[in-house]
């Protein structure tokens, strides 16, 4: 009787070790569904290129998103931030607009490039295969803006927005130093870097996969 007692208490653990793994397996299977990664690369390998952006104080990026993308759409959508408050929203591109841009692999790539083009205005462009998003958006006379791959530091996932890159002004200090490291490092709280820096303007850049 007491040997049926202890198999049966061993038989119930055993179980919920197995319940316990099986689940374990489970929720691990489904992150490595959902996860995204990001990676970019600058002109740094690039001397001539990177001098030709120089010269034109221009900021780019070759990005790579991999996952589970194959046949699903994706969103672009941009945020003015003034004076600690966002100001305007803008959805640069929706691919569920049209069959012909759902992904076709589970890799999507881009480049990204950010520039100051007049006293007050920026221009950004986002370059796929076989088109281009270009926006102009207002800015300060500051010339310090820098572009942010922000979303390389973050764990993207698939049904969740998550921001992509930043377009920034540096924090400034009393000494007179500036440093765009400080505020890109802040934390994820980037729709209040403006309040916590004193940031007078800057652009967010968010993407969605679904």
């Amino acid at each position: 009787m007491g040997a049926f007692i202890l198999s049966k208490i061993y038989f119930m653990k055993s179980s919920n070790f197995i319940l316990f793994g099986a689940i374990l397996l489970s929720s691990v299977h489904s992150e490595a569904q959902t996860a995204i990664t990001m990676n970019t690369k600058g002109s740094f390998d690039n001397k001539e290129l990177r001098e030709l952006l120089s010269f034109y104080d221009t900021d780019y990026y070759k990005v790579n998103l991999e996952g589970a993308l194959r046949g699903r759409n994706f969103t672009i959508v941009s945020k003015e931030i003034w004076n600690g408050r966002i100001r305007k929203i803008d959805t640069l591109f929706n691919s569920s607009q049209n069959e012909i841009f759902r992904l076709k692999s589970d890799t999507l790539r881009f480049a990204v490039m950010a520039a100051k083009t007049e006293e007050k205005k920026l221009r950004v462009r986002f370059s796929f295969d076989r088109f281009s998003v270009v926006r102009n958006y207002k800015s300060t006379k500051s010339d310090m803006y820098s572009l942010r791959d922000f979303g390389t530091q973050l764990k993207p996932e698939i049904g969740k927005s998550f921001y992509a890159f930043s377009y920034i002004l540096p924090a400034e200090h009393s000494d007179g130093s500036s440093s765009w490291c400080e505020v890109d490092a802040a934390g994820d709280d980037v729709e209040n870097w403006g309040k916590k820096f004193k940031i007078a303007h800057y652009l967010l850049f968010e993407m969605r996969f679904e």
